[in-house]
């Protein structure tokens, strides 16, 4: 029998002047938290059509927040409860990535985060799809991120999460050089909402 893909997605609890800081200093904490909380449960309603076919994982910081159930039960977040939610652990991004990596089960693995508006279905199944002839898939960011990064069944290669330079222009770079030597499909470009300026933007589109 064919093991199910993993959808993991790295998310923050939804706290006031925990998540989406850059972009609070331009359009202040509560309406950061506000666009927060609108990406996180687009993402968990979007991944809740899909625990029926895939093994869907909340990786979730700080680990206390996987644990406790008491914060779900808001009715933001309540149809959502009975989704798997699993602590991030410690270290930088990296170390919190493999982590998650390990958590999952045998397949493919796709990671996502809980912060880019415009990830839908129509693009995680894209994403699956390439992994069935590639390594690796992933998404670049107009900002040298990338919002989506998958493994193929045949590869959990925990390398790509080490040595990038989280956070900044190079992350996309870096990863696609830990990748050289392999078969790596490469989605469309999406912004990661981190300014006041992108917020804006994403607003006008909405």
């Amino acid at each position: 029998m064919k093991a199910s893909t993993s959808i993991i997605l790295m998310a923050k609890q939804p706290q006031r002047g925990r998540v989406k800081t850059r972009l609070a200093k331009d359009i202040g904490q509560s309406a950061a938290l506000r666009f927060y909380r609108f990406c996180f449960c687009r993402m968990l309603s979007c991944l809740s059509t899909m625990a029926h076919s895939h093994n869907i994982l909340i990786s979730l910081a700080p680990d206390k927040a996987a644990i406790d159930k008491s914060w779900r039960k808001n009715n933001a977040y309540a149809p959502f409860s009975n989704l798997n939610f699993i602590k991030q652990g410690k270290g930088d991004l990296g170390a919190r990535l493999i982590n998650a990596l390990r958590a999952a089960p045998k397949g493919a693995v796709i990671f996502i985060g809980a912060d880019c508006p415009d990830i839908t279905k129509h693009d995680l199944i894209a994403a699956e799809k390439l992994l069935s002839s590639h390594d690796f898939v992933i998404g670049p960011a107009y900002d040298g991120g990338y919002w989506l990064i998958g493994f193929s069944a045949r590869i959990r290669r925990e390398k790509i999460f080490k040595n990038i330079r989280w956070s900044s222009q190079f992350a996309f770079e870096d990863s696609l050089s830990q990748m050289n030597g392999y078969r790596v499909g490469i989605l469309e470009h999406k912004y990661d909402i981190d300014t006041g300026n992108e917020y804006s933007k994403f607003l006008q589109k909405k």
